[in-house]
């Protein structure tokens, strides 16, 4: 009960009172030796993965890692761009937040505006997109002719596919990006680190990305 006061399992970046924390726990009693967790997606069943508590097994992931960025107050990354299709669009001052409770993708307004003028907007006008509860649904038969798009961080292109942006629900299949009206940060939820081993270090203030194949 005590842990919930404050973040159940110890993974925020900023903890109120570390005393609470799980993981700063089994660090301080030295059941652990690194202060960092990492996330291992497990593509085979969805929506789910493990925690590593104090890293992954270095011959594991040596040969895996992709990049790294460095975070201040909490668990982002500086976004430097996004692309649709070839087309590159840069930005300044942006940023993505991790934040796993949510299940959903979620831009501020502006990019989001791109996305939706460059992405669904030819599908909105043939009717084969629609907005419902502010979520955009398509016909699922036509996600094979969208792009891939990518978000560049750390100047390394992230590439999602289309299938990787749309969810089936019934009989269509809802865009999982939607507009962040709540919060300052772009948080990408569970989409972006079910596809990456993600290592959050506490000690050197970096979130580390893996290729995940073929570790599950």
């Amino acid at each position: 009960e005590e842990y919930k006061i404050y973040d159940s399992v110890g993974l925020a970046f900023h903890v109120d009172n570390p005393k609470y924390s799980f993981i700063h726990q089994l660090y301080n009693h030295r059941y652990i030796d690194k202060l960092l967790f990492a996330f291992v997606p497990n593509k085979r069943f969805y929506n789910s993965g493990e925690i590593f508590y104090g890293g992954l097994p270095e011959e594991k992931i040596k040969d895996k890692y992709i990049t790294h960025c460095s975070v201040s107050d909490h668990w982002g990354c500086s976004l430097q761009g996004m692309k649709i299709g070839n087309k590159l669009y840069e930005f300044n001052e942006k940023y993505i937040h991790f934040e796993t409770q949510y299940q959903k993708i979620f831009l501020h307004k502006n990019i989001f505006d791109i996305i939706v003028k460059n992405y669904l907007n030819e599908y909105i006008q043939k009717q084969q997109c629609y907005m419902n509860n502010e979520r955009y649904f398509c016909t699922c038969s036509y996600i094979d002719s969208f792009s891939n798009m990518s978000f560049i961080l750390d100047e390394h292109e992230f590439i999602f596919t289309a299938h990787e942006l749309f969810e089936q629900e019934g009989l269509n299949c809802y865009f999982i990006i939607q507009e962040n009206t709540k919060t300052y940060y772009d948080i990408f939820g569970t989409y972006f680190l079910r596809k990456y081993i993600t290592t959050f270090d506490y000690e050197n203030k970096t979130i580390s990305f893996y290729d995940d194949e073929p570790f599950t």
